[in-house]
């Protein structure tokens, strides 16, 4: 493997997940204050084999006043969200994996993938900046979690340097240098006649969304993980710039996505009262009607966004369903228009990157 890091990433005893740091802070101050037999009764839970109440309740009341421990999270595809998390086995959070995830908590990417994983529909690697859910990517019926890559690893705080350093077998590297005929760089700089971490996670990137490459190699995906091929002179650019277009769609960061797609038909507040099933959606010229109650409905969804495949999740219809029972308020709009465009925008992305291969 090219990058060498790799955990199993975040299991919960609880959901731990809350929209935002208000909700997160109520969850927060219950678990210091209330006993356990109430925080078990409030928030339906209980012990669980890796996870309890007491070393929960025991986490919160040590280190509540530590701003570091208020982080965002991925909890699934394009659903960011905040958790209270210490680094601490087994606390609040659990399975938190530090040893990785605290690479995950300074400017970073991580690079998640599964040992395993093949749907002819879906590409088979995403992204985060943030630390994440064992199942942000993918599904539970899937067997095993996926894993995270960070593509820095950070120094600890006792060293005695502060530079970051990549995730990379050096040694494949090297390879990739004579093959190119450029120099690796630890940081990426604007000399042409070099190339940084950024740009060979960009490249395999590029390869994994490839839908040819995922047909090509379909039996080996699915018992282990994805291998790309060395990258080659007269390809290596296209691929990482198409790459790096992906990434900024993924991680949200592209300033197009706010270009308007869908919009809203009917009279009254944007509550989902309907379970969002079959019955709830109509189809017609490419075109998705979702009805979220008897009043209003969102429209003009293209189809190829609503079916689109990310991991286990179709990110469309998952993101909304997690809300079923909300009220949706502008941001969240705007915020699922984001998701449907960074939807379509992969689409196209993912045939350019195919007549480029």
């Amino acid at each position: 493997m090219l990058m060498v890091a790799v955990v199993v990433t975040l299991m919960s005893g609880y959901d731990y997940f809350k929209k935002n740091k208000e909700e997160l802070k109520e969850v927060v101050n219950d678990f210091k204050d209330l006993s356990e037999e109430e925080i078990a009764i409030k928030y339906s839970t209980e012990d669980a084999r890796d996870w309890k109440i007491s070393r929960a309740k025991e986490d919160i009341i040590n280190n509540i006043d530590k701003e570091k421990c208020w982080q965002t999270i991925s909890y699934r595809l394009f659903d960011i969200r905040e958790t209270f998390y210490s680094g601490k086995q087994n606390g609040f959070v659990c399975n938190g994996r530090f040893n990785v995830m605290k690479h995950l908590l300074k400017n970073n990417i991580g690079f998640i993938a599964k040992r395993g994983f093949y749907n002819e529909n879906s590409p088979v690697a995403f992204l985060t900046k943030y630390i994440s859910d064992r199942r942000g990517w993918s599904s539970p019926g899937m067997q095993g979690a996926e894993s995270i890559f960070p593509l820095y690893l950070y120094p600890d705080e006792n060293s005695l340097t502060n530079e970051r350093t990549p995730n990379l077998n050096l040694e494949i590297v090297k390879e990739i240098e004579e093959k190119l005929g450029l120099k690796f760089v630890n940081e990426k700089i604007e000399d042409s006649t070099t190339f940084a971490p950024i740009d060979i996670l960009d490249y395999i990137y590029a390869v994994l969304h490839s839908p040819s490459y995922r047909e090509k190699y379909k039996e080996f995906l699915k018992i282990d993980f994805p291998r790309v091929p060395y990258p080659k002179p007269e390809t290596f650019w296209q691929l990482v710039s198409l790459g790096g277009k992906l990434r900024s769609l993924h991680l949200l960061e592209d300033t197009s996505l706010d270009e308007r797609i869908i919009d809203i038909k009917g009279e009254g507040e944007l509550l989902i009262k309907n379970s969002l099933n079959k019955k709830d959606f109509s189809i017609e010229d490419e075109k998705v009607e979702l009805r979220l109650n008897d009043e209003v409905s969102v429209v003009n969804i293209p189809l190829v966004a609503w079916e689109f495949y990310i991991g286990g999740y179709q990110p469309a219809q998952k993101w909304l369903k997690d809300r079923v029972g909300r009220v949706l308020n502008r941001a969240d709009m705007k915020h699922y228009n984001r998701i449907i465009n960074a939807l379509c925008k992969t689409d196209l992305i993912m045939k350019k990157i195919d007549e480029v291969l």
